[in-house]
C-alpha cells in the first residue's frame, strides 16, 4: 500500500501534475508538493539532512499550519496551497488547484493563484493558433481561452503552447529544457512561472549557481582531507 503525500495527502502517482513521489523514513512527499509549500526556505542553510534539499523539520512545521484548511474545490481539509492574491482566501490541494485552472509558479516567488486571479496575458490566442508541439488548437470551438491552458515561449515570444505538452517535454528531457522554435534553455526556463514543473527545477535559478559551485568545491576538499 501507497502512503499518502504528507503534505497534500493524495497517494495518487502522477509526475505531470505532482512531480515524482519520494519516500524517505517512511515520510512519502510528492516533489511539487514540497517546492511549492517551502520554495521560500530556499536559503535556507542550516546544514542538517534535507529531502529535496529541504528541511524536513520545516515541512513539519508547514505542515501544522495548513493542516485545518479547506479545499475549495474538493472540501477535504489539509488545503496546502493558497491564493497568493490580495485578498483571497481560497486554498487548495496541489492537484485540485491544477485541474481547476490554477498557476502554481515553481520558480521566482512560488507564489500559487487560483483561476480567478491569474494574471492575464498581453495576447489571446487567436482560432487559428496552435500548439507548437502538438499541432492542437489552442481554443477549440465555443470554449473560453483559461490562462492556464497555454502561453507564448517567454523567450521569443512565438508560437502557443499547451502548458501540459511543454510539461511533458519537461519530464522528457535528461539534461535542460529548450525552447522548441530558438533553441534558448535560459529564458525559456520562465515557464516554471507558467506553471511547468521542471525536474530539474533547481539548476533554472540563477541565485543557486553560485551555492552550488562552492558546495561543490567545499565536497571536494573535505573528501580530500579525510582520505589523508
Amino acid at each position: 500500500m501507497v502512503l499518502p503525500c504528507a503534505l497534500c495527502g493524495s497517494s495518487e502517482r502522477n509526475e505531470a501534475i505532482l512531480g515524482e513521489l519520494g519516500i524517505h523514513s517512511e515520510v512519502v512527499i510528492h516533489r511539487n508538493c514540497l517546492v511549492l509549500c517551502l520554495g521560500k526556505w530556499l536559503q535556507n542553510k542550516t546544514p542538517h539532512y534535507r529531502l529535496w534539499k529541504f528541511l524536513t523539520r520545516d515541512m513539519w512545521v508547514e505542515k501544522h499550519h495548513f493542516r485545518l484548511l479547506k479545499c475549495e474545490y474538493c472540501i477535504r481539509v489539509g488545503a496546502n496551497l493558497s491564493c497568493c492574491h490580495v485578498g483571497c482566501k481560497r486554498n487548495f490541494h496541489t492537484k485540485c488547484g491544477v485541474e481547476n485552472m490554477a498557476v502554481l509558479q515553481y520558480g521566482g516567488k512560488f507564489d500559487t493563484f487560483c483561476a480567478e486571479h491569474v494574471a492575464e496575458p498581453r495576447r489571446r490566442p487567436e482560432p487559428k493558433d496552435h500548439c507548437v508541439i502538438c499541432l492542437g488548437a489552442i481554443v477549440n470551438a465555443g470554449q473560453y481561452f483559461k490562462t492556464a491552458q497555454a502561453f507564448q515561449a517567454p523567450c521569443c515570444q512565438n508560437g502557443w503552447f499547451h502548458r501540459t505538452c511543454v510539461q511533458y517535454m519537461s519530464m522528457a528531457r535528461k539534461r535542460c529544457l529548450k525552447c522548441p522554435l530558438c533553441r534558448n534553455k535560459k529564458k525559456f526556463a520562465e515557464v516554471a512561472l507558467f506553471g511547468v514543473s521542471i525536474p530539474k527545477w533547481r539548476k533554472t535559478l540563477p541565485n543557486m549557481k553560485k551555492r552550488w559551485r562552492v558546495l561543490k568545491i567545499f565536497v571536494k576538499n573535505a573528501n580530500g582531507r579525510i582520505g589523508r
